[in-house]
Parts: structure tokens; C-alpha cells; sequence
């Protein structure tokens, strides 16, 4: 299931709702895979397609709206 306002708002839904814990741990992950990435990037003298970078952060927006039915 998929929560638009989750979304929408990402770690201030969450905050909202109370569970702050989680938000914390959502954007820790958000941050570590998009750290992944950029550090790929660097280590390897390679830019990474414009499309890749679109889909972490589409996908990082998305993790909180997936989440966010499980969560509560």
C-alpha cells in the first residue's frame, strides 16, 4: 500500500504522526544510498546518467510513502 501524504511531506508526515524515530532512520538511509552513489561516482571518475540520479531521488521520495502504512 501507498501513502500519498507520506509522500508528499516525507519525515514531517512522520513527525506529525509521532514517529520521529523512524523518520530519523529513513533519512539516514536515504542519505547512506545516495552517499553510496556519489562516492561510486568519485572512486570510479564516472558520471552516472542524469537518469540515476532521478530515480534515487524519486526513490528516496517513494520510501516514505511505502513505508509509512507498515510503520503506523
Amino acid at each position: 500500500m501507498w501513502n500519498l501524504l507520506a509522500t508528499l511531506f516525507g519525515p514531517f508526515y512522520y513527525l506529525a504522526l509521532g514517529m520521529w524515530r523512524k523518520a530519523l532512520v529513513l533519512v539516514a538511509v536515504e542519505f547512506g544510498v545516495i552517499a553510496a552513489f556519489f562516492l561510486l561516482e568519485v572512486v570510479t571518475s564516472t558520471a552516472l546518467l542524469q537518469a540515476v540520479w532521478g530515480m534515487l531521488f524519486f526513490g528516496s521520495i517513494f520510501l516514505f510513502g511505502i513505508c509509512a502504512n507498515y510503520s503506523y
